[in-house]
């Protein structure tokens, strides 16, 4: 939840769905049931390109994809598969894939494999949503496409002994650019 309290996504048994997006009628911040976790994102974006700014936009922390700790030992915090991770990708790239001062970062300060899961199915089906999303087109990971070249994303890997992104999704169509972390 964000400083007001409000919730981005429905929980279900104290655990998110990134399925059921919390969203409300209207947007006024003097009204706190029409005033929504997305709609203050809405304004910090606003803001930030009024002063010329970029936002790196990280769509989930990695430990809601691949465990609580850098190492993945604890998978209580996952709430995303295959399937929901390409909806709720599909939700922010419409909401947010117009926006000229967004470079879009998955990831979330975690490796996409560890050695007992291998996590790159959720992140490109995320990549997936957010590119369809953004274009109205259905697109692979694995397949070129021109929608690819409609926004710029990257992978953002944990800074222990991962190598960064280029070991896990170098030749995907999605990734614009590596990065590591030290």
């Amino acid at each position: 939840r964000n400083a007001y309290g409000d919730h981005p996504l429905v929980a279900v048994n104290n655990k998110y769905d990134p399925a059921r997006i919390v969203t409300t009628p209207g947007n006024d911040p003097a009204d706190a049931a029409a005033y929504d976790y997305w709609d203050h994102l809405d304004y910090v974006f606003d803001r930030a390109e009024a002063h010329g700014l970029y936002v790196m936009l990280e769509p989930t922390w990695g430990n809601y994809v691949s465990g609580t700790n850098s190492y993945a030992l604890d998978m209580s915090s996952n709430i995303f598969t295959v399937s929901n991770a390409k909806v709720y990708g599909q939700f922010i790239g419409r909401r947010y894939g117009t926006r000229p001062n967004v470079i879009w970062m998955l990831g979330g300060d975690r490796a996409a494999v560890y050695a007992n899961g291998d996590f790159r199915a959720v992140w490109r089906s995320m990549a997936e949503g957010i590119a369809r999303g953004i274009t109205g087109q259905s697109v692979a990971w694995n397949k070129p496409s021109a929608a690819w070249d409609r926004f710029l994303m990257t992978y953002h890997a944990t800074r222990r002994v991962d190598p960064g992104s280029s070991v896990w999704f170098h030749n995907d169509q999605w990734l614009d650019f590596n990065v590591i972390q030290s």
